[in-house]
Protein backbone atom coordinates (compact mmCIF):
# COMPACT_ATOMS: atom_id res chain seq x y z
CA UNK A 1 0.00 0.00 0.00
CA UNK A 2 1.14 3.57 -0.71
CA UNK A 3 0.28 6.24 1.85
CA UNK A 4 1.36 9.86 2.29
CA UNK A 5 1.63 11.63 5.61
CA UNK A 6 -1.26 13.92 4.63
CA UNK A 7 -3.43 10.85 3.93
CA UNK A 8 -2.47 9.39 7.32
CA UNK A 9 -3.36 12.69 8.99
CA UNK A 10 -6.69 12.76 7.16
CA UNK A 11 -7.52 9.23 8.31
CA UNK A 12 -6.62 10.02 11.92
CA UNK A 13 -8.87 13.09 11.93
CA UNK A 14 -11.76 11.57 9.94
CA UNK A 15 -11.73 8.07 8.38
CA UNK A 16 -14.79 8.92 6.25
CA UNK A 17 -13.02 11.92 4.78
CA UNK A 18 -10.10 9.61 3.98
CA UNK A 19 -12.49 7.25 2.16
CA UNK A 20 -14.02 10.06 0.08
CA UNK A 21 -10.62 11.55 -0.72
CA UNK A 22 -8.28 8.58 -1.17
CA UNK A 23 -10.54 5.65 -2.09
CA UNK A 24 -13.56 7.17 -3.82
CA UNK A 25 -11.35 9.91 -5.31
CA UNK A 26 -14.06 12.55 -5.02
CA UNK A 27 -12.63 15.77 -6.41
CA UNK A 28 -13.06 18.92 -4.35
CA UNK A 29 -11.85 22.47 -5.08
CA UNK A 30 -8.67 23.52 -3.32
CA UNK A 31 -9.56 25.60 -0.28
CA UNK A 32 -8.51 29.25 -0.07
CA UNK A 33 -6.34 28.33 2.94
CA UNK A 34 -4.56 25.69 0.86
CA UNK A 35 -4.08 28.13 -2.03
CA UNK A 36 -2.67 30.72 0.38
CA UNK A 37 -0.29 28.14 1.86
CA UNK A 38 0.87 26.98 -1.57
CA UNK A 39 1.64 30.56 -2.64
CA UNK A 40 3.64 31.21 0.52
CA UNK A 41 5.55 27.93 0.09
CA UNK A 42 6.37 28.82 -3.53
CA UNK A 43 7.66 32.22 -2.43
CA UNK A 44 9.92 30.68 0.22
CA UNK A 45 11.28 28.25 -2.36
CA UNK A 46 12.01 31.25 -4.61
CA UNK A 47 13.75 33.03 -1.72
CA UNK A 48 16.05 30.10 -0.91
CA UNK A 49 16.67 28.72 -4.41
CA UNK A 50 20.47 28.61 -4.85
CA UNK A 51 21.92 31.22 -7.19
CA UNK A 52 24.63 33.83 -7.52
CA UNK A 53 22.47 36.37 -5.67
CA UNK A 54 19.53 35.67 -3.37
CA UNK A 55 16.31 37.65 -3.95
CA UNK A 56 15.87 40.73 -1.80
CA UNK A 57 12.63 41.57 0.01
CA UNK A 58 11.22 43.59 -2.90
CA UNK A 59 11.85 40.76 -5.36
CA UNK A 60 10.25 38.24 -3.00
CA UNK A 61 7.14 40.40 -2.61
CA UNK A 62 6.96 40.81 -6.39
CA UNK A 63 7.14 37.03 -6.82
CA UNK A 64 4.35 36.60 -4.25
CA UNK A 65 2.20 39.23 -5.98
CA UNK A 66 2.62 37.58 -9.39
CA UNK A 67 1.70 34.16 -7.97
CA UNK A 68 -1.34 35.49 -6.09
CA UNK A 69 -4.78 34.21 -7.09
CA UNK A 70 -7.56 36.57 -5.91
CA UNK A 71 -10.32 34.43 -7.48
CA UNK A 72 -10.41 31.88 -4.64
CA UNK A 73 -11.64 34.39 -2.04
CA UNK A 74 -15.27 35.13 -1.25
CA UNK A 75 -15.05 38.92 -1.24
CA UNK A 76 -12.65 41.75 -2.13
CA UNK A 77 -12.26 42.51 1.58
CA UNK A 78 -11.27 38.93 2.38
CA UNK A 79 -8.85 38.88 -0.55
CA UNK A 80 -7.16 42.13 0.51
CA UNK A 81 -6.84 40.90 4.09
CA UNK A 82 -5.25 37.62 2.98
CA UNK A 83 -2.88 39.39 0.58
CA UNK A 84 -1.78 41.80 3.31
CA UNK A 85 -1.19 38.86 5.62
CA UNK A 86 0.99 37.18 3.00
CA UNK A 87 3.06 40.33 2.51
CA UNK A 88 3.49 40.64 6.28
CA UNK A 89 4.69 37.01 6.50
CA UNK A 90 7.36 37.70 3.87
CA UNK A 91 8.46 40.95 5.53
CA UNK A 92 8.69 39.26 8.95
CA UNK A 93 10.58 36.34 7.42
CA UNK A 94 13.26 38.67 6.02
CA UNK A 95 13.54 40.46 9.36
CA UNK A 96 14.34 37.19 11.11
CA UNK A 97 16.19 35.30 8.35
CA UNK A 98 19.02 36.09 5.95
CA UNK A 99 18.67 33.71 2.97
CA UNK A 100 22.37 34.12 2.16
CA UNK A 101 23.32 32.65 5.54
CA UNK A 102 21.30 29.43 5.15
CA UNK A 103 23.22 26.44 3.79
CA UNK A 104 20.32 24.79 1.96
CA UNK A 105 20.86 21.19 0.87
CA UNK A 106 17.47 20.68 -0.80
CA UNK A 107 14.08 22.33 -1.30
CA UNK A 108 10.74 20.54 -1.68
CA UNK A 109 12.51 17.20 -1.54
CA UNK A 110 10.24 14.36 -2.70
CA UNK A 111 10.69 11.04 -0.92
CA UNK A 112 9.43 7.46 -0.85
CA UNK A 113 10.40 5.17 1.99
CA UNK A 114 9.43 1.64 2.91
CA UNK A 115 7.86 0.78 6.27
CA UNK A 116 7.18 -2.70 7.61
CA UNK A 117 8.86 -5.97 6.77
CA UNK A 118 8.44 -8.88 4.35
CA UNK A 119 4.81 -9.19 3.19
CA UNK A 120 3.80 -6.26 5.36
CA UNK A 121 5.87 -3.69 3.47
CA UNK A 122 4.29 -0.41 2.40
CA UNK A 123 5.45 2.83 0.80
CA UNK A 124 5.21 6.20 2.54
CA UNK A 125 5.65 9.26 0.35
CA UNK A 126 5.82 13.00 0.91
CA UNK A 127 7.68 16.25 0.37
CA UNK A 128 10.13 17.88 2.78
CA UNK A 129 10.01 21.68 2.46
CA UNK A 130 13.67 22.29 3.25
CA UNK A 131 16.85 20.56 4.43
CA UNK A 132 19.75 22.67 5.73
CA UNK A 133 23.33 21.78 6.59
CA UNK A 134 24.15 23.34 9.94
CA UNK A 135 27.43 23.83 11.78
CA UNK A 136 26.47 20.88 14.00
CA UNK A 137 24.69 18.58 11.56
CA UNK A 138 21.43 19.00 9.65
CA UNK A 139 18.04 20.65 10.08
CA UNK A 140 14.79 19.47 8.49
CA UNK A 141 12.25 22.30 8.20
CA UNK A 142 8.53 22.20 7.45
CA UNK A 143 6.68 25.49 6.90
CA UNK A 144 3.24 26.01 8.44
CA UNK A 145 0.72 28.74 7.58
CA UNK A 146 -1.90 27.66 10.13
CA UNK A 147 -3.06 30.10 12.83
CA UNK A 148 -2.76 27.67 15.73
CA UNK A 149 0.67 26.94 17.13
CA UNK A 150 1.17 23.71 19.12
CA UNK A 151 2.94 23.19 22.42
CA UNK A 152 6.58 22.10 22.48
CA UNK A 153 5.43 18.69 23.74
CA UNK A 154 3.33 18.16 20.60
CA UNK A 155 6.27 19.12 18.42
CA UNK A 156 8.41 16.61 20.30
CA UNK A 157 5.83 13.91 19.48
CA UNK A 158 4.96 15.12 15.95
CA UNK A 159 4.61 12.13 13.59
CA UNK A 160 5.20 14.19 10.46
CA UNK A 161 8.65 15.28 11.62
CA UNK A 162 9.53 11.70 12.55
CA UNK A 163 8.57 10.46 9.08
CA UNK A 164 10.56 13.26 7.45
CA UNK A 165 13.57 12.32 9.54
CA UNK A 166 13.21 8.66 8.50
CA UNK A 167 13.11 9.82 4.88
CA UNK A 168 16.24 11.92 5.45
CA UNK A 169 18.03 8.92 6.97
CA UNK A 170 17.08 6.74 4.01
CA UNK A 171 18.88 9.30 1.85
CA UNK A 172 21.82 9.73 4.22
CA UNK A 173 22.04 6.39 6.09
CA UNK A 174 25.40 7.21 7.69
CA UNK A 175 23.70 9.98 9.68
CA UNK A 176 21.74 7.49 11.77
CA UNK A 177 24.61 7.57 14.23
CA UNK A 178 24.30 11.34 14.55
CA UNK A 179 20.64 11.73 15.59
CA UNK A 180 21.69 14.05 18.40
CA UNK A 181 22.98 16.47 15.74
CA UNK A 182 19.88 16.47 13.52
CA UNK A 183 17.14 19.00 14.28
CA UNK A 184 13.55 18.75 13.03
CA UNK A 185 11.59 22.00 12.95
CA UNK A 186 8.12 23.40 12.29
CA UNK A 187 8.26 27.04 11.19
CA UNK A 188 4.96 28.81 11.98
CA UNK A 189 5.10 31.67 9.51
CA UNK A 190 2.09 33.67 10.76
CA UNK A 191 3.76 33.85 14.18
CA UNK A 192 7.34 34.07 12.93
CA UNK A 193 8.27 31.26 15.34
CA UNK A 194 10.24 28.10 14.66
CA UNK A 195 9.67 25.18 17.05
CA UNK A 196 12.45 22.60 16.98
CA UNK A 197 12.99 19.13 18.35
CA UNK A 198 15.10 16.00 18.04
CA UNK A 199 14.30 12.32 17.83
CA UNK A 200 15.54 9.01 19.22
CA UNK A 201 15.57 5.68 17.40
CA UNK A 202 12.72 4.58 19.68
CA UNK A 203 10.56 7.51 18.58
CA UNK A 204 11.26 6.77 14.92
CA UNK A 205 10.17 3.18 15.42
CA UNK A 206 6.98 4.32 17.16
CA UNK A 207 6.12 6.55 14.19
CA UNK A 208 6.58 3.61 11.83
CA UNK A 209 4.41 1.39 14.04
CA UNK A 210 1.67 4.05 13.99
CA UNK A 211 1.72 4.12 10.20
CA UNK A 212 1.44 0.34 10.10
CA UNK A 213 -1.48 0.41 12.56
CA UNK A 214 -3.35 2.92 10.37
CA UNK A 215 -2.64 0.90 7.21
CA UNK A 216 -3.99 -2.20 8.95
CA UNK A 217 -7.23 -0.38 9.81
CA UNK A 218 -7.61 0.88 6.23
CA UNK A 219 -6.98 -2.54 4.73
CA UNK A 220 -9.61 -4.00 7.07
CA UNK A 221 -12.14 -1.45 5.83
CA UNK A 222 -12.37 0.45 9.12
Amino acid sequence: MRLSYSALDTYRSCPLKYKFQEIDRIKTPKSKEAVFGTTIHSTLKFIHKPGILFPNLEQAMEFFSNAWNPAVFDSPEEERSAFSQGIKIIQDYYQKNNPAEANVVDLESHFQITVGEDENQHIVSGIIDRIDKTTEGYEIIDYKTTRKMPSQDKVDQDIQLSIYLKAFLSRYPKEIGNLNKITVSLYYLKHGVKLSSRRTLEQLQKSEDLFLDVIRLIENGK
